[in-house]
């Protein structure tokens, strides 16, 4: 597959205060975001329908992304399924930036084992803040983590 234009996606978690992916997504107006995804099931709905309302963008639900799913203890099923609804979503959304909101531990697991400048520990070692995205890039040169803020 050749995207030739990467896709973009910030990825979230959330915690118990409410309002802050909101507030998050009011700071990335300026990301020009093209959808928001969230898992087709799990908690973070509501909020993604608020943040998509706020980006004035359409809202796509996946099943992969809450990280559900059956998983050996490395996480590999995890990993594969996230994987597999972020090559969907970046098949639609070529030159594209997606905001994708998930839970803490899928994106602890999943980002790291699919970017190639990330070492598989490196989520341990940095926490990542509630309401602060990650940014992953995909193109033809592969998987690309652009910004993990601590």
């Amino acid at each position: 597959m050749s995207l030739h234009c990467a896709a973009t996606f910030l990825i979230a978690h959330d915690d118990e205060q409410h309002g802050r992916l909101q507030s998050m997504a009011q700071r990335l107006r300026r990301e020009r975001v093209a959808a928001v995804a969230v898992g087709s099931t799990g908690h973070l709905s509501e909020s993604a329908a608020r943040c998509a309302e706020v980006l004035d963008v359409p809202l796509r639900r996946l099943g992969g992304l809450t990280g559900g799913g059956p998983s050996d203890g490395a996480g590999g099923d995890l990993v594969a399924e996230f994987r597999e609804a972020l090559q969907e979503l970046a098949d639609l959304h070529r030159g594209e930036t997606v905001l994708v909101l998930t839970e803490g531990r899928v994106i602890s697991a999943a980002v790291p084992s699919l970017a190639g400048n990330l070492s598989t520990s490196y989520a341990r070692e940095r926490p990542l803040p509630a309401a602060t995205p990650v940014r992953l890039e995909v193109g033809d040169d592969g998987w690309r983590c652009v910004d993990w803020p601590t």
